[in-house]
């Protein structure tokens, strides 16, 4: 717990503390959230948007480059070349007054209009020293008397000791019992046991007369027991009797008054030396590497806070290799920076800012490693050679867009002038989408275009409404016929729960947020820019 604590920097005064304050700041907006309710105004008003049907029908325009669009980007005097192999769908017709080329111009002024969607991460490229118990070799093999004297020491972990299958009857009892009590109980106890020590059967005077209800319904069976797992004086009893001699007289303990029946016995059983060395040898070696692990770790430590500037001194003394990984970014990247912990001290104040080696950093048991900045690499716009068939695919996407849009708008203005929808798509040879009854759910309608069917007005006097949508690649003509409205019925409770659920949350979240909003608004907040940098 406390080492957990120390590899966040937290001492557990600081984490209690933490919990406290975390605990005091969220009791406010935790009540405010549990008062959320749902009203039935609410539900029936959830009910007819969340299950509303549309009837709609929509002429897909896609997104599609030139046949000619593939034609290669005229590079600049003096560059190379950019690859532009045309996608497989490029095989459509070109658009009246589109460029089937990509001119230069054309493309530095879209390189220059978007230049954030090209920006390198911010990214670092890190040295650092690898510290492995696994890794560090040399071990010295002992001798044999040292690890015959382990043996001896230890000779109780291979030896499983004798154990005794056995079954009791109790008579419960106080230890601080009346006298009289304490006879009586006692006279009961040697009238059972005289009774199974002559042959009567242990099980059913266990169902009879054991106050001991756990074990009683089992015939008193209590298992195997090994020494260690009763109290003394039940142990003492138990590993008295023989099997010749199965049976108690009354033993008393703090629970009462037992008598108790040995039902087998299982022999001890243990290792030789000769079975155990394997195993000792080796808790031996990884003894001796844990200690060689933590005599390396504390020097190497101890180098570091010496000069926390540089690896090379600590590598030199300790035989270690300086290796390096990078460049990655915040989310991290391969082999050693693929570890979330090592990311975030390459990016922390202590090495990213003070140009420091980091504290070691935990890997797994004894393996850690310890940090430097090697080259630190800002977020900057790349290079228009280094993105330029990014930019190209991005212009002559765009391209496409603007045609698709265009064609979708003439289609638009078709349907006003009185063209039927599905006529016009059969004409231009697109494809046509219907649907008589479609949910805000209905898989088998492409997410965007239902989405945006959906926010488009309803029909008023049964005149459809046409629209122009876009999707993800390219255009949608829609026309909308029919809105109808969901409803939830009086004797549908499992609907109701589930929407008073739905909106009972909505609104504890955003009451929550409206608290924070209304306190941040009443405050005043004050950002240091230049301690964010």
């Amino acid at each position: 717990y406390q080492a957990n604590l120390a590899a966040q920097g937290l001492t557990p005064q600081q984490f209690e503390q933490n919990i406290r304050t975390t605990m005091v700041l969220s009791q406010l907006p935790t009540a405010i959230a549990a008062s959320a309710i749902s009203t039935d105004w609410e539900k029936q008003d959830f009910a007819r948007l969340q299950d509303q049907e549309r009837t709609f029908r929509a002429i897909i325009v896609p997104a599609e480059p030139m046949a000619d669009a593939a034609a290669e980007v005229e590079p600049a005097e003096g560059e190379a070349e950019a690859e532009t192999d045309a996608p497989a769908e490029a095989t459509a017709e070109a658009e009246p007054g589109m460029e089937a080329e990509v001119d230069e111009e054309a493309l530095l002024a879209w390189y220059e209009d978007n230049q954030n969607l090209y920006r390198s991460e911010e990214q670092v490229v890190i040295e650092y020293l690898e510290l492995n118990a696994a890794e560090l070799g040399g071990s010295v093999e002992p001798d044999e008397e040292v690890l015959r004297a382990r043996f001896e020491e230890q000779q109780a972990r291979f030896i499983t000791p004798e154990s005794r299958q056995v079954s009791h009857i109790l008579l419960e009892l106080e230890a601080e019992a009346a006298q009289v009590d304490e006879e009586t109980r006692r006279r009961e106890a040697e009238e059972i046991a005289r009774r199974a020590q002559e042959g009567e059967d242990f099980a059913e005077l266990a169902r009879e007369y054991s106050e001991d209800f756990g074990s009683a319904e089992q015939g008193g069976d209590l298992g195997w027991i090994e020494p260690g797992f009763m109290v003394q004086a039940f142990e003492d009893a138990a590993y008295e009797l023989t099997l010749e001699n199965p049976v108690s007289e009354p033993i008393r303990t703090g629970f009462g008054w037992h008598v108790i029946q040995l039902r087998d016995i299982r022999p001890a059983e243990g290792m030789t030396y000769t079975e155990a060395r394997d195993i000792l040898l080796e808790e031996y070696r990884v003894e001796a590497d844990e200690r060689r692990f933590i005599e390396q770790a504390d020097r190497l430590v101890d180098i570091i806070y010496e000069d926390p500037t540089t690896l090379s001194a600590a590598a030199e003394e300790l035989g270690l290799e300086i290796q390096e990984a990078g460049p990655f970014g915040r989310l991290g990247g391969e082999g050693i920076a693929a570890n979330q912990n090592v990311v975030a001290a390459s990016f922390s104040d202590l090495v990213l800012g003070q140009r420091s080696v980091s504290d070691p950093i935990d890997l797994g048991e004894n393996h850690i490693v310890l940090v430097h900045l090697k080259e630190y690499l800002p977020e900057a716009v790349m290079p228009l050679e280094q993105v330029r068939d990014r930019v190209v695919e991005s212009v002559r996407r765009q391209r496409a867009m603007d045609a698709a849009q265009a064609q979708a708008e003439e289609l638009l203005a078709a349907l006003g002038e009185g063209a039927v929808i599905g006529d016009l798509a059969e004409s231009r040879g697109l494809e046509l989408v219907e649907a008589d009854a479609a949910k805000r759910n209905s898989p088998q309608i492409e997410a965007r275009l239902r989405e945006q069917v959906f926010l488009m007005p309803a029909p008023v006097e049964g005149s459809p409404v046409t629209e122009v949508i876009e999707l993800d690649n390219g255009y949608a003509v829609v026309e909308l016929g029919d809105v109808r409205d969901g409803g939830l019925s009086e004797d549908d409770e499992l609907s109701k729960q589930a929407y008073a659920r739905r909106i009972t949350s909505a609104s504890a979240n955003e009451e929550a947020l409206g608290l924070v909003r209304m306190l941040r608004a009443q405050s005043t907040v004050e950002v240091y820019e230049d301690r964010l940098q």
